[in-house]
C-alpha cells in the first residue's frame, strides 16, 4: 500500500507530463484546470509518510514536470527517483542497487499503474474517476469506484499547487508541500538524463 500510494501522488501532480494538448476547461472547476494546463513546474518538496503506530517518515527532492516530454521525482536521500515518460514508469533505488521500468499498455486499464497514468490527462478523466469539489483554496477528489484511496487533496496558495495529500481506508496518509514553486519556465532536458551507476540491474516488466 505504501508504495501505491506514493505512486499515485507523484503520478497525480506529475500527470501533465503526458498531455500533448492543452486541458479541456470546467468552468466548474477552475482551479482543476488551471491545474492541468501548466507546461511545466520546478520545485522543490518535502513528503511526510504516516502510518497508524508507526513513526513518520520524513523525505525530500525536488520535482521537474515538462509537459509533452518527461517528468522526475527524485528524492535526496535515500537516492531514489521516478522518472515518467510517455508510455513508461523507471523507479530508480541506490538502496536496492537497481531500476524497474515499467511499461504502460493503455489497453490493459485493469492495471492499477495503467489506470493511474490513464486518468490525468485531462480534466474530464478527472472528473469520470472522481468526484470533484474546490472549497475556498482546496481541491478535494474522492474516487467513485474503490482503487485504494479515500481521497486525495490539493492545497492552492496564490495561484500555485502549493501541498497535496492523499489518504487510505486503513489511516495511512502521505502528505507533500511543495516549496521555491517555478511553474512555466523553460527546464534544460539534460535534467532528465540519468546514467545508471555501475552495478545497477536494469529491469524491464
Amino acid at each position: 500500500m505504501k508504495k501505491f500510494l506514493v505512486l499515485f501522488v507523484i503520478l497525480l501532480f506529475s500527470s501533465i507530463a503526458f498531455a500533448q494538448d492543452a486541458a479541456q476547461d470546467d468552468p466548474k472547476l477552475p482551479m482543476l484546470s488551471a491545474f492541468m494546463k501548466i507546461n511545466s513546474l520546478e520545485a522543490d518538496f518535502v513528503q511526510e509518510n504516516y502510518y497508524p503506530g508507526v513513526d513518520s517518515y520524513s523525505y525530500k527532492g525536488k520535482v521537474y514536470i515538462k509537459r509533452g516530454y518527461k517528468a522526475i521525482w527524485d528524492y535526496e536521500e535515500p537516492d531514489e527517483y521516478y522518472l515518467l515518460e510517455s508510455g513508461s514508469v523507471t523507479h530508480y533505488s541506490a538502496e536496492l542497487k537497481q531500476a524497474v521500468k515499467m511499461y504502460v499498455d493503455m489497453s490493459r486499464f485493469e492495471d492499477p499503474s495503467v489506470m493511474l497514468l490513464g486518468l490525468m490527462l485531462n480534466v474530464r478523466n478527472v472528473t469520470d474517476t472522481f468526484d470533484v469539489v474546490e472549497e475556498g483554496s482546496l481541491i478535494t477528489l474522492t474516487p467513485k469506484n474503490k482503487m485504494g484511496l479515500e481521497n486525495i487533496q490539493i492545497v492552492v496558495k496564490n495561484g500555485q499547487f502549493s501541498e497535496i495529500s492523499s489518504a487510505d481506508a486503513s489511516g495511512n496518509r502521505i502528505n507533500i508541500k511543495f516549496s521555491n514553486i517555478k511553474q512555466n519556465k523553460a527546464i534544460n532536458d539534460s535534467v532528465f538524463l540519468r546514467a545508471l551507476p555501475q552495478g545497477t540491474a536494469f529491469i524491464e516488466q
